[in-house]
């Protein structure tokens, strides 16, 4: 019996659109209704996974006003009620970078060192991408890019327009950098060139190259949160479809879970994990479709 549901978001359990499906909702509902837990684990700020969570739990706001009701330093959007510490769950964001419970405590953070940051923010080297910075509690970018806020729509959560030479260096969680692939390809090459140990790398989407600090993943955040509960990978199921799943879809396969990949996932990430049951897409929800198959047969059950 599987006790924990561990799932990546864009390209896993959102579709195409960047939206939880209503069918999707409902069938996580019965799983935390059957007492198997929830990990939301994404390169999303934990601001924005925690209002995914809350449309998940029942406790919807109207979409889009997620935002305009939160409050910068908390790091929680202030609509969410006051009986949330009674809400299970755990919500993985910025690529491990940090691990929240779902009533909005803080478990683990690992920001990024202050000595590259300099360079990470203003080197010329940069200059043909849009680059944004994640703080605890907020989305910076100096130069306003619309586009982005299409990730955003179910949470409202969007950038604050700031001047990275005024950040003092103590809370960067990480540096993304938009833009075309092949050229964050080559980006990538030149970062880990200049920077060595000093950071860490990865792709949530094809056109995103995020920098964190080194050894931050999906999976080590995974595996000191399974440290946590008393549990092991044996005891998980988890979904995803990106090249920052790997380390987490390894974690649980080689442990005795069950890891599992979208039809949809990046090529790269089905060299790596070759062994890895594909399970559908998430256009048709299939993350969903596969735990109603395992409610009806009792796979999910109370940690």
């Amino acid at each position: 019996m599987y006790k924990l549901v561990v799932s990546d978001l864009d390209g896993t359990l959102l579709g195409p659109d960047h939206r939880l499906g209503d069918y999707t909702r409902g069938v996580l509902q019965r799983v935390r209704a059957a007492g198997a837990d929830l990990v939301l684990a994404s390169g999303r700020h934990f601001m924005d996974i925690r209002v995914l969570a809350q449309l998940l739990a029942g406790r919807a706001m109207e979409p889009g006003n997620a935002a305009r009701h939160g409050t910068r330093g908390s790091g929680i959007p202030a609509a969410i009620g006051a009986d949330d510490s009674a809400q299970r769950g755990w919500l993985v964001s910025c690529n491990g970078a940090a691990v929240n419970a779902a009533d909005g405590r803080l478990m683990q953070a690992t920001r990024l060192p202050s000595e590259p940051l300099d360079f990470l923010l203003h080197d010329p080297l940069f200059r043909d991408v849009h680059t944004n910075v994640f703080l605890s509690d907020a989305w910076l970018v100096e130069e306003p890019d619309p586009s982005l806020l299409r990730y955003h729509q179910d949470s409202g959560f969007h950038y604050q327009l700031a001047d990275f030479a005024a950040l003092d260096g103590t809370d960067v969680l990480k540096v993304i950098y938009h833009g075309e692939h092949q050229h964050l390809l080559a980006l990538e090459q030149e970062l880990v060139a200049r920077c060595g140990e000093a950071i860490g790398t990865t792709f949530s989407l094809p056109q995103t190259l995020e920098v964190l600090a080194p050894g931050v993943s999906k999976g080590a955040a995974l595996a000191s949160l399974l440290d946590d509960l008393g549990l092991t990978p044996a005891d998980v199921i988890c979904f995803g479809d990106g090249l920052n799943d790997v380390e987490m879809l390894r974690l649980v396969a080689d442990g005795g879970g069950q890891a599992l990949l979208m039809d949809n996932a990046d090529q790269r990430v089905h060299e790596a994990l070759p062994e890895l049951p594909r399970i559908g897409s998430h256009a048709d929800e299939a993350v969903a479709r596969h735990l109603d198959r395992l409610l009806a047969g009792g796979a999910l059950g109370p940690a």
